[in-house]
């Protein structure tokens, strides 16, 4: 999540009147919680990967919520609703990953043998139906970045679980 706003800015890059601040942090609260509802649209693979989506976008809503509490001391009103609705979308994000995340299967790592193959690994995990073995060890090839996936070579590799 990278958006530039009032939060984002250099000291000297920073604006001088409190209305253009607000203009700027208003903007920023807009494409903050648009981000927000997209993220929900995400067809996430992993518990991990929505909660790092999730972790990255509180940070986003949090350091915007610190620079309306820096505003507040000029232009109250307008700081405090924009405190508030930053408050609210936050809370709203929670509730609305963790269930997302909830209902996710998680990443585990593996310690398999040395000798074993992303096949083999597969076979052992999710049982004799070829289809799902050759879908559970392409997840692996690709989730782990193997050039060779005839050989694991004794290193630890991420499944989904």
């Amino acid at each position: 999540v990278g958006v530039a706003g009032l939060s984002t800015l250099a000291p000297e890059a920073y604006p001088t009147s409190a209305a253009e601040r607000a203009v700027l942090l208003a903007g920023e609260v807009a494409a903050l919680t648009e981000a927000a509802g997209l993220t929900l649209l995400i067809p996430f693979t992993s518990r991990q990967e929505a909660e790092g989506r999730a972790a990255a976008l509180d940070l986003a809503l949090r350091r915007a919520q610190t620079s309306a509490a820096a505003l507040a001391q000029e232009l109250a009103a307008p700081a405090s609703t924009l405190w508030r609705g930053l408050s609210d979308a936050r809370a709203r994000l929670s509730l609305d990953l963790s269930e997302v995340a909830g209902r996710l299967p998680a990443v585990q790592r593996l310690e398999p043998p040395a000798r074993a193959s992303a096949l083999m690994l597969a076979q052992h995990l999710v049982g004799d139906d070829p289809g799902a073995v050759l879908a559970f060890a392409e997840d692996i090839v690709a989730r782990n970045r193997l050039r060779h996936p005839a050989s694991l070579g004794g290193d630890s590799v991420e499944v989904l679980l």
